[in-house]
C-alpha cells in the first residue's frame, strides 16, 4: 500500500505545469509566449515594403494600360481643335501656321517633337511645349522672348528687336505704344535669327541701372555701343537722353556710376546747366562733365 501511494504522488511534467499554472483561487491561467521585438519590427517592415512595391507596380501597370488604350483611341480620333497659350504677342494664327498641320489628321499621327521643332524655328519663340489632349485636341504652350531694345530693320520691316539672350527677332504683334517707349540700340547691325554675343553683358548692366534709379533709366532713349563684335572685350556703352546728350558708362560698378550721375544732374539743375553735352563716368575715380554750348 505504501508503494502505490508513492507512485500516485509522482506526476507527469504536463500535470506539474498545469499545477503551476493554477492560481491560489483554483483558476487556470494560460501561459503566453514572449514575442521578440526585433523580429516583429522586421516582419512589419517587410510587409510595408511588399505593400509599397505592389502599389507601385500596380500604378505603373495601370498607367501603361491607360496609355496604350489612349494611343489606340487616338489613332482613330480626328483632331478637332488646337489649344494655344502664349506669353507674348504673337498671334495664334501665326503659331498655328508654324505648326504646319494638315487640315485632316488624327491625333495619333501628330509628331509632337516635330511640331515643337517647327515652333522653335521662329526666333521670337524661346521655348515651346506640344502635347496631345485626349480625345481630340492638341495643346500648345509657347514662351516668347521679351524685347529689351529695338534696332533699325531692313527694307521689309521698320524695327528689329533684341531679347535678353541677344537673339534678334521681328517682334510680331508688339503694340506700337510699347515700340515707341522702347530704347533704341545703335552701333551694331543684324538681321532676324542672328545673335549679338555682347548683349547679355549689356542687358545685365541695363537691368542694374533700371533697378538702381528707374527715373534716370526711363529718360534714356538710345543705347549706343562701339567695338562690340564679341562679348569678351565689351566693357562700356553710351546712353543718350534729353538731359545728357552723351553719357558714357562702363559695364562694371553700375550702381556707383548711377549715384554719381544723380549727384551731377542735381547739381546741374541747381545751377541751371541742363542739358549736359557730355558726362563720362567710364574711367574709375574720374567724372568728366561738359555742359551744352561749351567748346
Amino acid at each position: 500500500m505504501k508503494k502505490k501511494s508513492k507512485i500516485a504522488e509522482v506526476k507527469s511534467p504536463k500535470k506539474q505545469g498545469r499545477a503551476k499554472a493554477r492560481s491560489s483561487d483554483g483558476t487556470v491561467k494560460k501561459s503566453r509566449k514572449r514575442v521578440d521585438p526585433a523580429r516583429f519590427v522586421l516582419v512589419f517592415v517587410l510587409i510595408c515594403c511588399a505593400v509599397f512595391l505592389a502599389v507601385s507596380l500596380g500604378q505603373n501597370c495601370l498607367q501603361r494600360v491607360r496609355s496604350l488604350v489612349e494611343n489606340r483611341l487616338a489613332v482613330r480620333q480626328r483632331l478637332e481643335r488646337v489649344e494655344i497659350v502664349t506669353t507674348g504677342t504673337m498671334p495664334k494664327d501665326m503659331i498655328l501656321h508654324l505648326l504646319r498641320l494638315p487640315k485632316v489628321i488624327s491625333l495619333g499621327e501628330i509628331d509632337v517633337r516635330r511640331c515643337r521643332a517647327r515652333l522653335l524655328q521662329s526666333p521670337q519663340i524661346a521655348e515651346a511645349h506640344v502635347a496631345r489632349c485626349y480625345p481630340n485636341a492638341l495643346r500648345v504652350k509657347v514662351l516668347e522672348r521679351v524685347p529689351i531694345l529695338k534696332m533699325r530693320g531692313t527694307a521689309e520691316v521698320d524695327w528689329l528687336f533684341v531679347a535678353a539672350d541677344g537673339v534678334i527677332f521681328l517682334g510680331v504683334g508688339l503694340p506700337q505704344q510699347a515700340i515707341n517707349a522702347m530704347p533704341r540700340l545703335e552701333g551694331v547691325n543684324g538681321t532676324a535669327h542672328a545673335t549679338l554675343p555682347f548683349f547679355p553683358k549689356l542687358y545685365r548692366a541695363l537691368s542694374i541701372a533700371k533697378t538702381t534709379n528707374p527715373n534716370i533709366y526711363s529718360t534714356w532713349h538710345t543705347i549706343a555701343v562701339a567695338n562690340a563684335s564679341d562679348g569678351e572685350h565689351f566693357d562700356e556703352f553710351e546712353a543718350r537722353s534729353v538731359e545728357v546728350h552723351h553719357l558714357y558708362l562702363r559695364i562694371a560698378d553700375i550702381p556707383r556710376q548711377i549715384e554719381e550721375l544723380e549727384y551731377i544732374l542735381c547739381d546741374a539743375r541747381r545751377r541751371r546747366l541742363l542739358p549736359l553735352e557730355r558726362v563720362d563716368l567710364s574711367i574709375p575715380g574720374r567724372a568728366y562733365v561738359k555742359p551744352a554750348g561749351q567748346p
